[in-house]
């Protein structure tokens, strides 16, 4: 199993992917947060807390144009994660001004609460089929 980053006050270990600027102008940014439920926590309540109480944070969080949650169909020790969400911006700037705002920062606040660990990619997608 890979390990996984742990968390530290507000940071989070982050690998971004850049495309060139010719390459990325006029796509949206697509975040991935890989995240590990904290010990303890049976992976119903981790669905339950992330597409119920946790959206509701991620609702307020300014210029966050799409959020998607992927759950694992069944729970197994060796998933590494236990979702992969995606968070879809204009551009770096609007997301660096959201993960910024008070609304970015409760959100990740709450998280650390129910995680373990998080990965996280900053990409630009490329829809190939």
């Amino acid at each position: 199993m890979p390990a996984i980053a742990p968390m530290v006050g507000m940071a989070s270990v982050g690998v971004t992917c850049r495309a060139s600027i010719t390459q990325r102008k006029g796509k949206m940014i697509k975040v991935l947060s890989m995240m590990k439920r904290k010990e303890g926590m049976s992976l119903d309540e981790f669905r339950r807390w992330l597409t119920e109480e946790h959206v509701k944070l991620a609702r307020q969080i300014p210029g966050l144009e799409k959020f998607v949650v992927n759950i694992p169909v069944t729970d197994s020790k060796d998933n590494p994660f236990d979702s992969v969400n995606e968070l879809y911006f204009k551009d770096e700037a609007t997301m660096q001004a959201a993960f910024a705002s008070e609304a970015g920062k409760s959100s990740g606040v709450d998280a650390l609460a129910h995680i373990s660990g998080r990965a996280r990619l900053t990409t630009t997608e490329y829809k190939l089929i």
